[in-house]
């Protein structure tokens, strides 16, 4: 049992409660030997009092945390994918909320047991209710403690909610792509948005005086908020219109990458370098953005290729597409095509188009391709053409002209150049 509980909440406040009631019990000790009596009696008794509350409090924790281990693998818990496949994790938060609940639950049995559960009611009391008031605006320590504790509980519902969202209803109901994310989304903002709502209302604050707040916010808008207005607004579009989704590989004017969450202020787009770059939403809405996994992953790249001429064209491109189908990584649906495009100036110029599934193997099939194509020219005798430019040279000196015209005559056998003398 303690090696289940070490690390625990439950571990951690049984060596503070042990190292107190040592403390305590050493004062009982020495107020007895003082001749105080009646208050090492109060001290001794509180201790053990403390003690078998303690012992009863652990063992009906442990009775419910069996309980709840048992009732985890019941029908119809079990049927529910959100436990079946996170049972532990399941079990150690409800372990976890049922240990706060016990601690609290032997606080209030040992204050009641040494009376002084009245005081320290009346205490509390007093604590919630001090605050301070300016003009007509009154705010109590109880009134915070209520705002915080709701908006708390909203989130943890709000997480909740989505959790249960994506392991139990999206895996076993058919949606559009994008459909679960904005679904959850806007689910999550709500419960949030209206948590906030309650919160002010357990704080005292009148909905209705709200307008006044509402017409700041308009003034604040039109000073120096639009820009926020305009990316929450667009974060809505975008959960809604579903232009692009997590996953998503998208290409802006100055960064490339996929889509790794999108916010209701901003979006957050892990480039291929490595980076995260966070992006205002009202730039995906307003500016040019390439989406290329929007409908479907499939990605065309092209593979230009110059060859000597006088090379038959049909026997380069019956060569070309060997060579695309012969890669595992093209596709063969669309076929790959290559094509006769034009008469360059040193070199007859084919394209070859193939298609790949994946975006991010496309730079590597591409240069699969180029060292595939040189290997098949060479050994298929085919020649791949220098730049080949034409010199008209307007002055020279005799010695270069003499140099030149004798470069031009053909060398008699065991003959050297003027240069190879030279050096």
């Amino acid at each position: 049992i303690l090696a289940q509980l070490r690390g625990t909440l439950f571990f951690r406040l049984l060596h503070v409660a042990m190292r107190v009631a040592a403390a305590v019990v050493a004062i009982a000790i020495l107020a007895d030997l003082f001749g105080w009596a009646d208050l090492a009696g109060m001290l001794g008794g509180g201790v053990d009092r403390a003690g078998y509350l303690g012992f009863f409090v652990f063992v009906l924790l442990k009775v419910f945390h069996s309980l709840v281990t048992f009732a985890l693998v019941l029908w119809p818990l079990r049927l529910l994918r959100a436990i079946s496949e996170h049972r532990m994790l399941v079990r150690r938060r409800l372990e976890r909320v049922l240990s706060v609940i016990a601690v609290g639950l032997w606080a209030t049995l040992l204050l009641g047991q040494l009376g002084l559960l009245g005081p320290a009611q009346v205490a509390v009391g007093r604590m919630l209710r001090a605050g301070v008031s300016v003009g007509a605006l009154s705010v109590s320590v109880g009134d915070v403690m209520a705002f915080a504790l709701t908006v708390w509980l909203s989130f943890l519902l709000a997480r909740l909610v989505d959790f249960v969202l994506q392991e139990d209803v999206f895996t076993r109901v058919r949606t559009g792509r994008g459909v679960p994310y904005a679904i959850s989304g806007l689910v999550r903002y709500t419960l949030i948005f209206l948590g906030l709502l309650v919160g002010l209302s357990a704080a005292g604050v009148e909905l209705s005086k709200l307008t006044v707040i509402v017409g700041g916010l308009g003034v604040g808008i039109g000073f120096g908020l639009q820009n926020v207005v305009n990316n929450f607004v667009s974060g809505l579009i975008l959960l809604f219109e579903r232009p692009i989704q997590v996953g998503d590989s998208v290409q802006l004017p100055d960064v490339w990458g996929k889509i790794k969450r999108i916010g209701i202020r901003t979006s957050v787009i892990r480039s291929f370098d490595g980076a995260e770059v966070i992006v205002p939403n009202g730039m995906l809405i307003s500016d040019k953005v390439t989406n290329w996994t929007l409908s479907d992953t499939r990605r065309r790249i092209e593979l230009d290729v110059g060859v000597d001429y006088g090379t038959p064209a049909q026997r380069v491109i019956d060569l070309l597409i060997g060579v695309a189908k012969a890669n595992p990584g093209v596709m063969k649906d669309p076929e790959p095509n290559a094509y006769f495009v034009n008469f360059g100036d040193n070199a007859l110029l084919f394209k070859l188009r193939v298609w790949v599934e994946l975006t991010d193997r496309g730079y590597s099939t591409l240069s699969e391709l180029a060292v595939a194509v040189q290997e098949a020219l060479q050994q298929a005798g085919i020649g791949v053409p220098f730049p080949q430019r034409d010199l008209h040279l307007v002055s020279v000196s005799p010695n270069a002209a003499l140099d030149l015209g004798n470069a031009t005559q053909p060398l008699p056998p065991n003959a050297t150049s003027a240069s190879d003398e030279g050096s």
